[in-house]
């Protein structure tokens, strides 16, 4: 069988998009892992699958690379988005149903928006803030982030979410680390970690306003954090996506 796909980047993390409408992709653990596969495959951190949504203008599936569906993910939702409104599918604005969530987001030639919603406390885990930004995150804020490469696979490896770790380098300016669920590895990018890490920010530092979070890839996603009655009601994020190519693969 042979699938027509895009490849995208969001701040380096890549995926494959593939228009799934018609549901004649054959999904299975096999061909994800084979697509996904930097040596035999395509090679991404995920594949991502667009569908009709009742609910919403479109529905977004994403599995991660080693199989798994995942609930969201914040730099695969833009990349989405991205990949909508080249097939002329939305215009600027649309409504993105995920597993358990629709996001509304706004594409833009400088980058893509996403109103992230209010992120949910779930409490205080082995020395970190969990927090669900659409997935679970573990957030420590530390003064040194070579830390990460000692700690973070070990953390993983025990509590089974994913892992950031995140230093205030200047007033509203955040760099992160972040070890990924279902990638099993340090990603270069991490859209829903980087609104956990601000969200924690909002909560023990007081940040507010714009925050900046500089990534592996060197990149910035830059967020927004609108609050009430000192209660964040919502995290607003934006960030560069990148086409890389179009191509057809044998399934």
């Amino acid at each position: 069988m042979l699938l027509s796909f895009s490849k995208y980047e969001g701040t380096g993390n890549d995926f494959i998009l593939i228009d799934n409408r018609k549901g004649d992709f054959p999904l299975s653990h096999a061909n994800i892992l084979k697509l996904c596969h930097r040596r035999y495959g395509i090679g991404a951190d995920g594949l991502i699958l667009a569908h009709s949504s009742e609910r919403a203008d479109f529905s977004m599936r994403v599995f991660n690379s080693d199989g798994r569906e995942a609930e969201m993910c914040g730099n695969g939702l833009r990349c989405f988005v991205d990949f909508l409104y080249k097939l002329n599918l939305i215009t600027k604005y649309a409504y993105i149903e995920t597993m358990t969530k629709i996001y509304h987001c706004k594409w833009g030639a400088q980058g893509i928006h996403v109103n992230m919603g209010a992120p949910k406390m779930l409490g205080n885990e082995n020395g970190g803030t969990l927090v669900d930004t659409g997935v679970p995150h573990l957030v420590y804020f530390v003064e040194n982030l070579r830390l990460f490469d000692e700690e973070a696979k070990i953390r993983f490896a025990t509590l089974g979410v994913n892992i950031n770790y995140a230093k205030l380098d200047q007033h509203n300016v955040i760099t992160l680390r972040t070890f990924e669920r279902g990638v099993e590895d340090e990603t270069p990018s991490c859209g829903s970690g980087s609104a956990a890490a601000c969200y924690v920010a909002f909560m023990q530092f007081g940040l507010r306003g714009s925050i900046k979070v500089k990534t592996l890839s060197g990149e910035s996603l830059d967020f927004k954090l609108l609050e009430e009655n000192k209660t964040l009601k919502e995290i607003h994020m934006t960030g560069r996506v990148g086409h890389v190519f179009d191509g057809e693969v044998e399934l």
